[in-house]
């Protein structure tokens, strides 16, 4: 069997004494020489960044998963990094992005976000603690009521981020600027994110999802691209630049994990 064209097995239980079976069809893997099926995907808890250990090296930085950073070779001075988010997925994608967040601000390196109205966890459980705004490394636009006054919203806090904390991780969900202002504007500020990461040799995480005339243009621009699936209640991960293999985003004990399906 194939999956996005990369191969993997299929194996029918008739019988299996002893276990309670929820499902009809679990993904399973064979990795560790072992047979491990693994549960429909949902975090207890937020999880959290491997501990920081600095950058990869002078031209990566850490996306805060180990098994991330080796199959991508990390975030991108200077690059896009592309997430696409395909039907299926809903929201169970936050987790990815609080990890990735959570790690940037223990860099000590300021976090700015464009979400489209929808909650996240804090990057920074401080954060909430600060009595004033200008004191948080995280720091979220949504969509206003017009391009511009999103655009110029956005522009005013990144240069107050960068003035603060001198490097800032964008986040920018084009779904938040494609659903509200159309195609056009999305590439406006996507060509924007890129010539800020070219100049200021900081990466840019980027989110496109499903359905949008943005995933046809995105992905030309991306320096690197994965994408996140859902299949039997299981996320996976898979890169397309560089090309990887099959992956279940998995938590386990406070900290997300990629296990390789085999």
């Amino acid at each position: 069997e194939y999956v996005e064209r990369r191969s993997v097995r299929e194996i029918e239980f008739e019988k299996l004494r002893g276990v309670a079976i929820k499902n009809r069809t679990y993904v399973f893997t064979l990795a560790g020489s072992r047979f491990t099926y693994i549960l429909p995907y949902e975090t207890r808890e937020v999880p959290e960044p491997c501990t920081y250990t600095g950058d990869l090296d002078e031209n990566h930085l850490s996306t805060g998963i180990k098994e991330l950073d080796e199959i991508s070779g990390g975030l991108m001075r200077g690059g896009i990094f592309l997430i696409e988010i395909e039907h299926g997925v809903g929201l169970r994608y936050l987790p990815l992005l609080h990890v990735m967040g959570r790690h940037a601000v223990l860099a000590g390196r300021a976090v700015l976000a464009l979400l489209n109205f929808i909650p996240i966890p804090s990057f920074e459980p401080e954060a909430e603690k600060a009595k004033e705004k200008r004191e948080r490394p995280l720091s979220v636009v949504y969509p206003e009521e017009t391009y511009d006054d999103t655009a110029v919203a956005y522009v005013r806090e990144y240069e107050r981020l960068k003035h603060q904390f001198k490097e800032v991780l964008e986040i920018v969900d084009l779904d938040a600027i494609e659903s509200r202002f159309g195609y056009r504007k999305a590439m406006d500020f996507l060509i924007d994110a890129i010539s800020r990461a070219f100049s200021n040799r900081m990466p840019v995480i980027v989110l496109v999802k499903g359905g949008m005339t943005s995933v046809s243009i995105a992905p030309r621009l991306a320096s690197q691209h994965i994408v996140l699936k859902e299949m039997d209640g299981a996320l996976l991960i898979y890169g397309v630049s560089p090309r990887t293999g099959l992956y279940c985003l998995v938590p386990e004990k406070g900290k997300m994990r990629m296990i390789p399906v085999l």
